[in-house]
């Protein structure tokens, strides 16, 4: 009997160590798997007019690739893709200039105005504040730390009070400049700055 059991054992850590092997050596890791999933999102949204994540699950399954919606928000939100007039783009489509990029998405702006020392409310046309909040991503404004965009309002954040009048100020010049004067509305209620 102790024979039987030695070889159940050693042929048990051979099944183990071949199946190791496998995944190891064969199957990709999460980041890698990640990755193809993020590459296969850009040729879509470069290739096809895709409105919706449940489109774009769909279409990714239709590839082999089975991801969770917060999955693709993540991968939409860390590869710079927005939305603009109705369907997913790509950052490098919004054009790399600060006034190009601006000057696309700047029909979007409904309103900026502060919020607290640090923050900037800008609100934007139903399901344009993800491409405006890119566009200012890579506009280059030195007094800007970053954005947080949901549906139609964004939160950019500044290091400093101070920062935050200088972007405001840019932000306002610049919207002037691409739109006229009077070119993006106010929400009722609000005061622009």
């Amino acid at each position: 009997m102790g024979n039987c059991h030695e070889f159940f054992s050693i042929d048990i850590l051979h099944r183990m160590h071949d199946y190791a092997h496998l995944l190891v050596n064969e199957m990709p890791t999460d980041i890698e798997q990640r990755d193809r999933r993020r590459q296969a999102i850009v040729d879509l949204v470069r290739r096809s007019r895709i409105a919706s994540q449940e489109e774009l699950r769909a279409k990714l399954a239709a590839r082999g690739f089975e991801a969770t919606q917060p999955s693709v928000s993540r991968d939409l939100r860390d590869l710079g893709v927005g939305k603009a007039a109705g369907r997913y783009v790509l950052a490098d489509e919004l054009g790399p200039e600060t006034r190009d990029a601006l000057g696309e998405v700047v029909h979007f702006v409904r309103g900026v105005r502060p919020a607290g020392p640090y923050l900037a409310v800008i609100s934007t046309t139903v399901g344009a504040a993800q491409t405006v909040a890119i566009a200012l991503d890579h506009a280059g404004f030195p007094e800007l730390a970053g954005t947080v965009a949901g549906d139609d309002t964004i939160f950019a954040a500044t290091s400093s009070a101070a920062a935050q009048r200088r972007f405001l100020e840019r932000l306002r010049h610049l919207l002037s400049e691409v739109s006229g004067p009077a070119g993006y509305a106010v929400p009722a209620g609000r005061r622009a700055v």
